[in-house]
């Protein structure tokens, strides 16, 4: 039997991914599945054949069965990357997660040692790559052990600070509330909620595995289902983000600030390396400094079309920069490797 190769799977499914940003997946391919939906209820069933039965078509059930589906690919990958990002920060989470007994037939070889300290892959890809996200049990276990806190009961009182917010002009301070606190209407949205998480799993496995006759598609269950996974991975990016950063901005002028200031950190890093690139590369400097100079243009092009969405508001410059910033942390890390292979290149050329 062929042995497994967890580092091109990793690398892999990195390239096949729309983006390697938590906020990508929430705000973009999460946005897609919306659409998905939205195209449901106005063009295949703008009747509003909610209960599935009586007149659902074969074309209009098989669209509607990819709402859980993209749903719980949302989720799942939203996870694996917020359980990398937690374990990248550091501590107390890289310690967390060390407790983690991913499986007794992976064993750490030279490879796979030499691939996380050459960046080709991250500690916490790699511990990530491993755990089980198939439903919400699994998500909130592996969650809760890398935080070391409950995860669906942290979120708890996010699911109503953000409802009292608006949007991007606001992000709470909030503090841990216990169950007793919530009273019998919040307490039900909760339930509502994490219920409709679960389904969005079951009817994801339904879909996959079983040939289920068109008037069983339930077209009500999927889009209340759906509003839930929503919500779900919206308050969970609130609350990871102020997990990794006490200091998130809580005003749209803080987070102005803050982009433009992350921007032009991340640049001045990435022009060092840039000139280290072009004087590693020799006679080829020319030609890496012009691509490089393409792909500023993309950059920016890039950073446009993200936050087109947000076209004249007070979030539009703050969501271009972050994306702007997003994609040159990306390229930092490609040329960080980069220079470490020419190094080692021109070692074995003296060699």
């Amino acid at each position: 039997m062929k042995k497994r190769d967890y580092i091109d799977e990793i690398e892999s499914r990195k390239q096949r991914s729309r983006g390697n940003f938590r906020s990508q997946i929430v705000y973009e391919r999460l946005a897609g599945v919306r659409s998905v939906m939205t195209h449901c209820m106005e063009v295949i069933d703008p009747n509003g054949l909610s209960g599935g039965h009586g007149g659902m078509t074969d074309y209009s059930s098989e669209v509607h069965r990819y709402i859980p589906i993209g749903s719980v690919a949302c989720m799942e990958s939203f996870f694996r990357t917020a359980i990398k990002d937690l374990i990248d920060h550091g501590s107390p989470y890289f310690e967390n997660a060390a407790k983690f007994s991913v499986s007794r037939d992976i064993k750490f070889d030279l490879y796979i040692i030499q691939a996380i300290q050459g960046r080709r892959v991250t500690a916490g890809e790699f511990v990530s790559h491993f755990l089980p996200l198939s439903q919400l049990d699994d998500i909130n276990s592996t969650m809760s052990a890398v935080l070391g806190c409950d995860f669906l009961d942290s979120l708890k009182p996010l699911f109503f600070f953000l409802s009292e917010v608006s949007g991007f002009d606001f992000h709470p301070r909030f503090s841990a509330k216990s169950t007793k606190e919530f009273d019998s209407e919040q307490l039900r949205k909760i339930a509502s909620i994490y219920s409709g998480v679960k389904r969005a799993f079951e009817l994801r496995h339904i879909f996959c595995h079983e040939t289920i006759r068109a008037d069983k598609v339930n077209v009500k269950e999927i889009y209340n289902s759906f509003e839930s996974v929503h919500e779900f991975l919206e308050t969970a990016e609130y609350f990871i983000e102020y997990t990794l950063d006490s200091e998130y901005p809580q005003t749209q002028f803080e987070w102005n600030v803050r982009a433009q200031k992350q921007l032009e950190d991340a640049d001045q890093e990435l022009e060092d390396l840039v000139r280290t690139m072009v004087d590693r590369c020799g006679d080829l400097g020319g030609a890496f400094f012009a691509a490089h100079e393409a792909w500023k243009v993309y950059r920016k092009k890039r950073g446009e079309f993200v936050s087109a969405e947000w076209h004249g508001g007070s979030a539009e410059s703050a969501v271009r920069m972050d994306e702007e910033t997003s994609i040159t942390k990306s390229r930092i890390s490609e040329l960080k490797i980069a220079i470490e292979e020419k190094r080692y290149r021109f070692l074995d050329d003296d060699l």
